[in-house]
């Protein structure tokens, strides 16, 4: 999900920071600064004496915008870092890999070496390391054991976008005239029983390129920011990857690209026989999770709903000549 990077002034107070530092037994070294602030965590980057730290901040809410939840986000890390997948390592806080208080759950890691890479580097050769690399992470994400259900409904289920979408519509009922934005409703409630069958496990939720970090030589070497992860059917990280990582700037899809990452990760599908109708459905509602996260700012500027760049990808993923054109590269890759 597209997100830009700022720098905010000290949010939290240094009797707050400097508790969390002692727990870790570091020592601070400059000013702190919080930049790529999500949905709802705020993220905040200090110099200490081992290195930069990052430390999350998420505020226990009843429900937020985007799936996953603080917890889970914990629990994944622990898990991928268990089995070799190259993602940041959380600090202990004496005895839990969290901090909770009244208004917070805390964690904290090391920044990842590497960098994040950008739209403008986006390529074949990248798409295909990107690809390698989830297949890579869903052979470990199917064993993770089971679902795990924390306070919050629907948190770990695709049904949460829904119920999203639902409170979202309350704010603006224009919503409810729109008919690509119905379209986008139904295409979402029948996609689980579409996808049943398929493999299940940590879903990441945001497989975008700002998130996977790359060395100097182009090699991934690392996956950041779990904070909508949630446990569901993988193939919507394959969804996300191939639709984020071939969509260039000014919307182009670079179907080149995409078939780079397609051809990559091609032994998935193969092996749990996922068909073109469960790929490509799930393209579709991926446009509309993202477009449900994004929305609300675009509405509350009373800019319209065409103003949105996933529903835009929805609109183009319903244009039959485009489905045909993506069928000709799915099943070619299938078949070779």
């Amino acid at each position: 999900m597209e997100m830009n990077t700022v720098t905010q002034e000290k949010q939290f107070d240094e009797k707050l920071l400097k508790s969390v530092y002692e727990m870790l037994g570091l020592e601070a070294m400059g000013d702190v600064r919080s930049p790529a602030q999500g949905q709802t965590t705020t993220n905040v980057l200090q110099e200490t004496n081992r290195g930069m730290l990052l430390i999350r901040f998420n505020p226990i809410l009843k429900t937020k915008l985007e799936t996953g939840h603080a917890i889970f986000e914990i629990e994944s890390l622990r898990f991928f870092a268990r089995n070799g997948i190259p993602v940041p390592t959380l600090l202990k806080f004496r005895d839990e890999f969290y901090f909770k208080t009244d208004k917070w759950i805390i964690c904290a890691y090391f920044c990842l070496l590497g960098v994040p890479i950008r739209r403008s580097e986006l390529s074949v050769d990248l798409a295909r390391k990107m690809s390698e690399f989830l297949h890579n992470v869903i052979k470990v994400s199917v064993n993770y054991p089971t679902e795990v259900s924390y306070e919050e409904p629907f948190i770990n289920s695709f049904n949460y976008i829904i119920e999203m979408a639902a409170k979202i519509e309350k704010s603006f009922p224009e919503l409810k005239k729109s008919e690509m934005w119905n379209m986008m409703k139904i295409t979402t409630k029948h996609n689980q029983s579409i996808l049943s069958g398929t493999p299940e496990g940590i879903v990441h939720a945001d497989y975008f390129y700002e998130n996977i970090l790359k060395d100097r030589n182009g090699n991934i070497v690392g996956l950041i920011d779990f904070g909508d992860a949630y446990y569901g059917h993988n193939l919507h990280d394959v969804a996300i990857g191939a639709m984020e990582c071939c969509v260039l700037e000014d919307e182009i899809w670079n179907l080149e690209i995409f078939s780079a990452f397609l051809q990559a990760i091609s032994p998935f599908f193969i092996r749990y026989s996922i068909t073109f109708q469960q790929f490509y459905e799930t393209l579709k509602v991926n446009c509309f999770r993202f477009g449900v996260y994004t929305l609300p700012n675009i509405l509350a500027c009373e800019s319209s709903i065409n103003c949105n760049i996933y529903i835009n990808r929805y609109e183009k993923l319903v244009s039959k000549s485009f489905e045909e054109e993506i069928y000709k590269i799915y099943t070619e890759i299938i078949n070779s």
